[in-house]
């Protein structure tokens, strides 16, 4: 065989090997890529599934879930798995199986103190076909907001998909924010969109408490609106009362970090957003 020969011949195994290793490296690609979109992994997950059987693909459907629900809740751009701390709370995560149905079910909470959100996580997955094709199973794979009393970083006005499924089917409070104050500036335009929120949930979550809704809108008055700038203050305060039954009052201290303070009638603190500023 010619010299030729055997250099031509060289070339074409080393360009099969070459195309191999290259099929090797975007296969091994597509299959560490999240078929979903952008995601966010949990960095200490696996010390808790470690010897424990584990869905890639439901896995990956919680990672993207993940990251579209910090998108949506964080005001500044985020990127996929840019937040290298989102961490799973002690003593929160508890796994539970279903022989019957061979569903096993996860939940526990992730917090990221970087941007100081807590989210709760729920994902199933089962060898039953009947049982991944349900509503009910697919429902079950969702990272979702917490309660507030369980948002150690303190309140943040969040939203997921069964707050946006709800829609105006859920009771709400209308506040008069047109109301004016004493320099004849409403609230609407002292107050941030947050703040509102952050507001309108305190005192509806707190008066719901302890008395029985008769409106799906529980209409409100906003009352005794000052703005005090004098001696270097900076501050609004108003009354915000319900149904003509119960009041509440309500300060903002621009000077301090614009920082929340809500009381019953009786003095009592309903809320504020000072561990969250």
């Amino acid at each position: 065989m010619s010299l030729y020969n055997l250099l031509t011949k060289r070339n074409i195994i080393l360009a099969g090997i070459l195309l191999l290793m290259i099929a090797g490296i975007a296969s091994l690609f597509m299959w560490l890529r999240n078929p979903f979109g952008d995601e966010m992994q949990i960095s200490n997950l696996g010390s808790y599934t470690q010897g424990q059987p584990i869905d890639r693909r439901t896995l990956q459907r919680i990672q993207h879930s993940l990251y579209t629900i910090i998108k949506q809740n964080y005001k500044e751009h985020i990127t996929s798995n840019s937040l290298s701390d989102i961490i799973v709370r002690k003593d929160s995560y508890v796994q539970a199986y279903d022989a019957d149905q061979k569903l096993r079910t996860i939940s526990f909470i992730v917090d990221i103190e970087s941007i100081r959100q807590s989210y709760q996580v729920k994902y199933s997955y089962s060898e039953n076909k009947e049982v991944t094709d349900s509503a009910d199973y697919q429902y079950s794979n969702a990272v979702s907001c917490l309660p507030q009393d369980q948002m150690i970083y303190g309140y943040f006005y969040c939203q997921d998909v069964f707050t946006q499924m709800n829609g105006s089917n859920t009771p709400k409070l209308v506040i008069e924010w047109g109301a004016t104050d004493n320099y004849d500036n409403s609230l609407l335009i002292q107050t941030r969109s947050d703040e509102q929120d952050f507001i309108n949930y305190m005192i509806f979550d707190h008066y719901r408490k302890y008395h029985k809704l008769s409106h799906m809108n529980t209409p409100s008055v906003a009352r005794d609106i000052v703005r005090n700038t004098e001696n270097n203050a900076n501050s609004l305060t108003f009354t915000v009362t319900i149904d003509e039954k119960v009041s509440y009052k309500v300060s903002i201290n621009y000077a301090d970090k614009r920082t929340i303070t809500i009381r019953d009638q009786q003095g009592v603190l309903v809320a504020t957003n000072a561990s969250a500023a």
